[in-house]
């Protein structure tokens, strides 16, 4: 009864840590769609800047060499902020995949001990009879 009691309280132990898992799990899915859709955002608004500075540049008739610098300057910044949240998107890509494969190695183990507390509990039941 002790071990059934014991066997029990692993198992609910085994669900609330899967459970805990599956809750950060989606909450690192839902910081990824959310940093996707930031990027999104980003990159619509630069393309419109960019095609708003192009109409303006295309209207004149000579474009000062610092606009041109400037223009440059935001683009490369514009690529440098897309860089670093691509970077971070990976890190939360490989955060969430390193979870889960702890997660997958941890109910692994318990259900290896578990097998063997089965296998034991069971030849300790026949050896009774």
């Amino acid at each position: 009864e002790a071990q059934a009691e014991e066997a029990k309280a692993k198992q609910q132990q085994e669900q609330a840590e899967r459970e805990r898992l599956q809750a950060e799990k989606t909450r690192l899915q839902e910081e990824l769609s959310k940093v996707r859709a930031e990027r999104e955002e980003q990159d619509a608004k630069h393309e419109h800047y960019k095609v708003q500075l192009e109409k303006q540049f295309g209207q004149q008739q000579e474009v000062s060499s610092m606009h041109a610098k400037l223009l440059e300057q935001r683009a490369q910044q514009a690529e440098e902020r897309v860089r670093n949240e691509e970077k971070e998107l990976n890190m939360l890509r490989q955060r969430v995949a390193d979870k889960e494969e702890q997660m997958t190695a941890v109910l692994a183990a318990q259900l290896e001990t578990f097998k063997q507390e089965h296998a034991a509990t069971e030849k300790a039941n026949k050896q009774k009879l």
